[in-house]
């Protein structure tokens, strides 16, 4: 999914459910979220979606419950059932380069451009910097671009 169309779909979604924040669109969505113990953590996996009796569900890391740092998790698996919904497989949060797909690239970016639209609801502005999303919702020193 190129730039142009991954940020027609964030705006898509902040309009028709009035928020960009991902945890009051999954809720609009019917999509569960469960905090769990993923076992994970330490090698940067935060959460993992699944589909079950085909209905999507998003785990996410109990150690993020109540943190900013979920924003970005939850954003990320959005992004993954908004966009791969025909991917047969198992997709997890990791910030190591050597693991990067496609797939985890283009949930980043979507986690980016819809914690983005977040910022200037709750800020009313948009962000001055990469930093200002960082601190307001937890987003992760990334080992790789993101598409702004």
């Amino acid at each position: 999914m190129g730039k142009s169309e991954l940020l027609k779909m964030v705006r898509y979604l902040q309009h028709r459910y009035k928020t960009a924040d991902p945890f009051q669109i999954a809720v609009q969505l019917n999509i569960q979220v469960e905090y769990v113990d993923i076992g994970c953590e330490e090698n940067g996996c935060e959460g993992h979606c699944r589909y079950i009796l085909g209905q999507p569900v998003i785990f996410l890391s109990s150690e993020l419950k109540g943190s900013d740092r979920a924003y970005w998790a939850m954003a990320h698996e959005l992004g993954h059932i908004l966009m791969h919904k025909d991917a047969p497989r198992y997709y997890r949060v990791t910030y190591d380069s050597s693991g990067r797909t496609k797939a985890e690239y283009e949930a980043d970016c979507f986690a980016l451009k819809l914690l983005t639209l977040l910022y200037a609801e709750d800020y009313g502005d948009l962000p001055d910097t990469y930093h200002d999303l960082q601190c307001a919702y937890g987003l992760p020193e990334l080992n790789h671009q993101i598409a702004l």
